[in-house]
């Protein structure tokens, strides 16, 4: 598409295809998707001969005199698709029903008929407790109380958002969605991790799942920013953060500071200052009693003033007043919706 510039890429795929595919997949194991997976259109693909079948094409060619050329490897049985075509499926019409091809069709149609119904069902499911934020996928397990929620339901919330979140789509298996619902229907309170194809990160805690693709998380976890001047203004996805001046002066410790001043990324054993007076306190520590998901904690990183002194980034910082050439500024960290 990207080489030739071109919206959409028509096949020559029939309805034998589709018959070869679905009974292919059938062996494989595969779900209903890969049961219906040959449609007229699908993304930027489009079949328009898909609902006529091999023999019906070459009768039009025929009778309109059209030239046609013909893989010869199609007549060998080497590969698994072939022996579908010249062995198995002729040993079907021969031994069992000489009709197959015929009802391998109407499966299709009604298994095609099934899928539209669960993917209207999903969206309604998907628009209620689905929510993104930034790169961050959430999927809320209030979706459990739900008197219409079954584990079918999950597993095709699931399909659609990682999809959504791969930027190149690997195959997600059978396996791998009962895995993450068997994430999802746990409800702890420590945060659950998993690693799926296409790099993306699952997180779940008992109170929603999480579907991020990695190079999302790096960002977050390698933040770096100066500030040079008051002007400054650090943004992402997430939240932003900068200097406004003080309404009034507040009972926590005031600091002086001075230009530049640095926005990182937490580091393991960060001591910053928090409550009143001198008092410091590891910022992992302060980010547990606030009962922080752990995939949320990257979204809270570390000011670090003078070189020594540090702040944890999040709403709490407004209660600190930072003094720069006798006036008076505080920090505003502002989570985008």
């Amino acid at each position: 598409l990207d080489i030739f510039k071109c919206t959409f890429v028509c096949t020559g795929h029939h309805s034998d295809d589709k018959i070869e595919t679905y009974l292919f997949n059938t062996f494989r194991g595969s779900g209903i998707h890969g049961l219906t997976s040959l449609k007229e259109k699908n993304g930027s693909y489009v079949r328009p001969l898909i609902n006529l079948s091999k023999k019906e094409i070459k009768n039009y060619l025929f009778e309109n005199n059209i030239t046609c050329f013909e893989d010869s490897s199609n007549q060998e049985s080497t590969y698994s698709r072939n022996k579908l075509r010249n062995i198995i499926i002729p040993s079907i019409q021969e031994h069992i029903n000489p009709s197959v091809e015929q009802s391998i069709r109407r499966n299709i149609s009604v298994l095609e008929e099934f899928e539209n119904t669960v993917e209207k069902i999903t969206a309604h499911f998907i628009e209620k407790y689905v929510t993104k934020k930034g790169a961050f996928t959430y999927i809320s397990k209030e979706v459990l109380k739900d008197p219409f929620y079954t584990p079918l339901i999950f597993k095709e919330i699931a399909l659609v958002l990682i999809k959504k979140v791969q930027n190149r789509e690997k195959n997600i298996e059978y396996i791998h969605y009962e895995d993450l619902l068997t994430l999802f229907q746990r409800c702890d309170e420590k945060c659950l991790k998993m690693d799926l194809p296409g790099e993306v990160k699952v997180f779940s805690d008992q109170y929603c799942m999480t579907i991020v693709h990695a190079e999302n998380l790096n960002e977050l976890e390698n933040i770096s920013f100066t500030f040079n001047s008051i002007k400054d203004i650090f943004e992402n996805d997430y939240f932003s953060l900068q200097l406004f001046p003080a309404e009034k002066k507040n009972e926590l410790l005031n600091f002086t500071f001075d230009f530049p001043f640095y926005i990182r990324s937490r580091r393991d054993g960060d001591k910053v200052f928090y409550g009143r007076g001198d008092a410091q306190k590891k910022a992992k520590e302060i980010l547990i009693n606030k009962k922080i998901p752990q995939y949320q904690k990257l979204l809270y990183p570390i000011i670090e003033i003078n070189k020594k002194k540090l702040f944890l980034a999040e709403p709490d910082i407004s209660k600190f007043v930072f003094e720069y050439k006798g006036k008076a500024f505080q920090f505003r960290y502002s989570p985008k919706p």
